[in-house]
């Protein structure tokens, strides 16, 4: 219960101003509940851990030194996930740009883990950030704090490399490489050698990046795993990393790794998963869980999908079943064709309504019985064969198992996305290219909301959620209303869940200016805003020095400025996307790298970006980030099952102020950063837009002007 007259928890709840905090104590064992100031709490609440931890003289005053800054923000954040870990609520925080959030989570995590026994999970949305936690944060930590804990980082299984494949690659190496030039070739022996001499089969520890098809040759995958039979089942270093986080406090992954353990336990009474039983998690990045769930939770099927099964299939009657060998090819031939001909005609369908990704709206568009039919009778084949195998002690029999269960799979996908029969409410729609290797034909299934998935499978599985993100907030634009509602609902978290919103640990007031041009006129007038937007920017790009980046809502505008931006192109080397020359990073890592480039950028760029320094002095947003519904399959799905003053005001604005505050929050990263935020849409401005103060507000509070020529006078 607590501790007489001490706190139990303290942190804002649903609903409350930032300014407060709830402050709950025993006395004469009754729960006092108070209202207390913020600044006053902070003081009051004297949490004596984290004040060890981050405060005058604390661990990480002694390992740092004189250059040790206390960061309030990072205390009061890692105060309240320490109070709703300790009294089991859950929490949904926004911390921004240098709160410090990642060691204002691990802290009380850490505490936590040790003190109760408990595990306690890390979940992020990308790579990056686990590897900063794991190679940085968590070993900085060991050092710094009086715990002894352990770590671990676990990945999907696709992230290792196969020990089996390796070796099978090595003897049969010039079969898989015959078609491969010398340098694809060299790669492939680097990756091979590297197997011999890892300690855990990382894919990140290799210099470069293998291409897919190659990493697929010899990285571990489920559908071909031979599980107990294989010879390197003890030393398989996806099997090591799973021994090692059964062992550890803290489990550091990504949000997939989370959904599917979850899902593998649900569907086996709590058996298997891949991650050992916890019930503490925390989720960085919580802005991105709602995407990567519902892709989780969806279906797809692509033209190429049925290659394993037709293979498998043919080597059924090889393998196993000698008897059946002309049939299990014919019937593989089969396949393939009625395949083809599925296919076709589901593409036929799309050209005939032009669009990038088209949602389908009507059942039986293509005709599947043929394709269906096939690939059942071929799933029953190959289970056939994996019974003979598995009288003859083979070590493949979990392989075939595998490849029955995709095809079997693959033939549900295909009915259910065409009869658009699955019993939640779900967008179907298809997504089509054509590139050098030929045609890409996917068919997409995906739940339009994912909240009631994330009850049933997380959330009332885990004694505390916490969600952390530099984006959870939506201003609703009504007074008193909770800013966090949004992620709240769509999410599917409790209403009565605890929130905090941090602090900028910046002084974004002295530190940027917003501009906003009133001269560039409307975007609904495309050409005269094109033309208008192309001059005042290419202006600013040349007060700033080069220096900018800049955030488009389309790759058509993107690339007409490219196309004309010559005034730039003569002083500063411009980036653009999709030019070809360079990938995501490479051109991240040049434009830091020269200090007078200029950024050209779509949707990836908005996030996920951190240039600190004189690089970036300039940020440019094209126009508010609303997305068109007809080019997203969920946004049109949404728009019809809500009314329209619903739809707009609880997910269309609340979305595109997220994106808004994803792409804003690239410019100042540290206290020492300086610059402009120039937004080139005059709907943001006060009165030209109902919705404008939501967006206004969303922002970090920066002196504001709607002249063009203040960018100079500012970075001057």
């Amino acid at each position: 219960m607590g501790i007489q007259g001490q706190p139990l928890w303290c942190g804002t709840s649903a609903g409350c101003s930032n300014l407060t905090y709830i402050f709950l104590s025993l006395q004469n064992n009754n729960a006092i509940i108070q209202i207390i100031p913020r600044k006053t709490c902070i003081q009051s609440m004297k949490n004596k851990f984290v004040e060890e931890v981050f405060g005058v003289g604390g661990y990480f005053s002694k390992a740092i030194g004189e250059k040790y800054e206390i960061r309030q923000q990072q205390a009061d954040l890692a105060a309240t996930i320490d109070g709703s870990l300790g009294t089991k609520e859950g929490l949904i925080a926004e911390a921004p740009c240098g709160t410090g959030k990642s060691y204002a989570y691990l802290v009380p995590a850490i505490k936590h883990a040790i003190e109760n026994n408990q595990k306690v999970v890390i979940a992020t949305a990308n790579i990056a950030l686990q590897e900063q936690l794991v190679t940085k944060d968590l070993p900085d930590l060991q050092k710094i704090m009086p715990y002894d804990f352990t770590y671990s980082l676990v990945k999907g299984r696709g992230n290792y490399i196969c020990k089996d494949k390796a070796d099978d690659a090595r003897l049969r190496r010039d079969f898989h490489t015959a078609k491969w030039g010398k340098e694809k070739k060299d790669s492939f022996m680097e990756v091979l050698k590297w197997a011999d001499v890892s300690d855990n089969g990382d894919k990140s520890e290799l210099s470069f990046d293998p291409s897919s098809d190659m990493w697929e040759l010899v990285s571990v995958q489920d559908n071909d795993c031979k599980k107990k039979s294989c010879a390197f089942y003890e030393t398989c270093f996806s099997n090591m990393a799973r021994r090692k986080a059964a062992e550890a406090h803290v489990i550091v992954c990504n949000y997939h790794v989370v959904l599917l353990d979850a899902d593998i336990k649900a569907k086996t009474n709590g058996f298997g998963g891949i991650l050992p039983e916890y019930t503490n998690l925390i989720c960085d990045e919580g802005h991105r869980l709602e995407e990567i769930a519902r892709n989780f939770f969806g279906a797809d099927v692509t033209n190429i999908s049925y290659r394993r099964v037709a293979a498998i299939l043919e080597r059924s009657g090889k393998d196993a079943l000698p008897h059946l060998e002309k049939e299990t090819k014919k019937i593989a031939e089969q396949i393939r064709h009625e395949n083809a001909r599925f296919f076709d005609e589901v593409y036929g369908y799309y050209k005939k309504q032009g669009s990038q990704y088209l949602r389908t709206k009507e059942k039986g568009i293509a005709d599947y019985t043929e394709l269906v039919k096939l690939i059942k009778r071929a799933a029953i084949i190959i289970d056939d064969a994996a019974t003979v195998l598995e009288n003859k002690d083979s070590d493949e029999v979990e392989l075939y198992r595998s490849r029955a269960t995709e095809a079997r799979d693959m033939a549900e996908k295909i009915k259910m996305i065409i009869d658009q029969s699955h019993e939640e409410a779900t967008a179907y729609w298809i997504e089509a290219k054509e590139n050098q290797l030929g045609l890409f034909v996917k068919l997409v299934g995906r739940p339009i909301y994912i909240k009631t998935y994330l009850h049933n499978l997380l959330w009332a599985k885990m004694s505390s959620v916490n969600l952390v993100s530099a984006t959870m907030a939506v201003p609703t634009g009504v007074a008193n209303s909770n800013p966090f509602e949004f992620m709240i609902q769509s999410l599917g978290l409790k209403k009565n869940i605890l929130t905090f919103n941090c602090d900028s640990p910046f002084d974004h007031e002295l530190q940027s200016m917003l501009v906003v041009p009133e001269s560039i006129p409307s975007p609904k007038n495309e050409f005269e805003y094109r033309k208008a937007f192309l001059q005042q920017v290419q202006d600013a790009i040349l007060a700033a020095q080069g220096r900018t980046l800049v955030l488009f809502t389309s790759y058509s505008h993107l690339n007409y400025f490219y196309d004309n931006c010559h005034k730039v192109k003569k002083k500063y080397t411009v980036l653009a996307q999709g030019d070809g020359k360079l990938n995501r990073m490479d051109m991240i890592k040049k434009f830091k790298e020269d200090n007078h480039s200029v950024l050209l950028g779509t949707s990836s760029f908005w996030e996920g970006i951190d240039v600190q320094g004189d690089a970036l002095s300039l940020l440019v947003v094209d126009r508010l980030p609303f997305t068109n519904p007809k080019q997203d399959p969920i946004l049109d799905a949404l728009s019809e099952l809500m009314d329209y003053n619903t739809f707009f005001n609880e997910e269309y604005i609340p979305r595109a102020i997220i994106k808004l505050k994803q792409g804003v929050g690239r410019l100042i990263r540290s206290k020492e950063d300086k610059g402009v935020v120039l937004i080139a849409d005059t709907r943001i401005l006060p009165g030209n837009a109902k919705y404008a103060h939501r967006f206004l507000e969303a922002l970090p509070k920066m002196n504001g002007s709607t002249n063009i020529d203040d960018v100079a006078k500012f970075l001057s």
